[in-house]
């Protein structure tokens, strides 16, 4: 019987080894190491804070943020920075108002655990410090007006999933706060100073979340947009009570520059 030849098979592996490096080399790559956005939007927030009241209030508020990252190989590091002004009004019939100043920092390192085709995920930890200045008008005939403050400083693991989209990328990052660090003085602030007093935060005091999805244009151009939608809800029972539920949507460019090692 007479054996089948290998010169059709060796004649095809060419064309199947091309194919195999055509189909690596479209796998999306992130040429650049460090990316840098602005971004700016509006935030919807329930919330309660009875340092300053046992009433909730509801408003909205601005906001902008600045964001970096770098990413040496598959590790990530993002540092983002931002502040808010919001307004809030009572949501039951009585009188009274608040307004509020926020700002925070965070800190989060990923490394991606698993990878096919066009989808990744990233897993690691994100520290949050945000300190906020409360106003409170009060419901009496002087309207009079004190001033708390307040800041939470919070670690826990992150989750992220990322997806080339078009000539974009949109990714989803969950962040769940585990311990942390409260500073919840019940001190007006236009009348005295209470000493910097700090509060260890575990899990069975803190409740809460946060959920980004975020689209930036363009993963090979220098320059490109950034569209983002961010959840987050949070819930302290460890002093007094502080519960808030923000959606805010932003939007900005993103420059990004220095190219990866190949």
């Amino acid at each position: 019987m007479r054996s089948p030849s290998l010169t059709p098979a060796l004649a095809c592996l060419p064309v199947v080894l091309a194919g195999s490096a055509k189909a690596q080399s479209a796998q999306p790559t992130a040429p650049y190491r460090h990316t840098l956005a602005v971004s700016s939007g509006v935030n919807f927030t329930d919330r309660l804070d009875e340092t300053a009241s046992p009433r909730p209030f509801a408003g909205v508020g601005t906001a902008a943020a600045l964001r970096y990252r770098f990413e040496p190989g598959r590790w990530s590091l993002t540092v983002e920075a931002g502040g808010a002004r919001a307004a809030y009004q009572p949501r039951d019939e009585l009188a009274g108002s608040e307004s509020a100043i926020a700002g925070d920092v965070s800190l989060g390192v990923e490394r991606e655990v698993a990878s096919s085709h066009s989808i990744a995920l990233r897993l690691g930890l994100t520290a949050d410090t945000r300190a906020e200045l409360l106003e409170h008008r009060y419901a009496d005939v002087a309207s009079t007006l004190s001033s708390f403050v307040t800041g939470f400083s919070t670690l826990g693991p992150s989750a992220s999933l990322r997806r080339s989209l078009g000539s974009g990328e949109v990714s989803a990052t969950a962040v769940v706060p585990v311990v942390g660090l409260a500073l919840q003085p019940y001190a007006n602030t236009r009348q005295e100073r209470e000493p910097i007093s700090l509060r260890h935060v575990d899990f069975s005091a803190l409740r809460g979340g946060s959920l980004d999805v975020r689209y930036e244009s363009s993963r090979t151009a220098r320059l490109g947009v950034v569209a983002e939608y961010r959840m987050r809800t949070f819930d302290y029972t460890g002093g007094w009570r502080t519960r808030s539920f923000t959606n805010a949507t932003s939007l900005g460019f993103v420059a990004r520059f220095g190219t990866k090692a190949r």
